[in-house]
């Protein structure tokens, strides 16, 4: 449309919508595999965690592969807690707790807990974008 402004491309592809099939939450989780920035939805969590972990389990009798594959996948799992638990307004040191056993407990329960509400000091709601 004449004078209208240019829209300008930012080179980044767009963030699947939050209804978007679990394996879009999976390739989205995977691009940001080093952002520990910013916040996840529990949708986005749990699809990314659940290709993990299928993955995990198609590849449970190669144990080689298995652990190449699990080490390659170490830090998009740190990042993706670390921005759940941004979204409800938690550190995301408190991943802490895997260091001992029992710690995977209230660690889950914290990975279950609701989003924040509105902005929070991690960022903007994922659910209001």
């Amino acid at each position: 449309i004449c004078g209208a402004p240019e829209k300008k491309d930012s080179g980044l592809a767009e963030e699947p919508a939050l209804d978007a099939p679990l394996w879009n939450m999976f390739v989205r989780g995977l691009k940001h595999y080093v952002d520990f920035s910013g916040r996840d939805t529990l949708r986005q969590f749990w699809g990314f965690y659940l290709f993990v972990f299928i993955f995990g389990i198609a590849l449970f009798w190669l144990p080689v592969i298995r652990t190449l594959v699990g080490l390659g996948f170490l830090l998009p799992l740190l990042a993706a807690g670390t921005r759940r638990l941004h979204d409800s307004g938690r550190s995301g040191l408190n991943q802490l707790w895997l260091i001992t056993i029992i710690g995977i407990i209230p660690l889950i329960i914290l990975w279950c807990k609701d989003s924040d509400s509105g902005t929070n000091k991690y960022g903007e709601n994922p659910r209001s974008k």
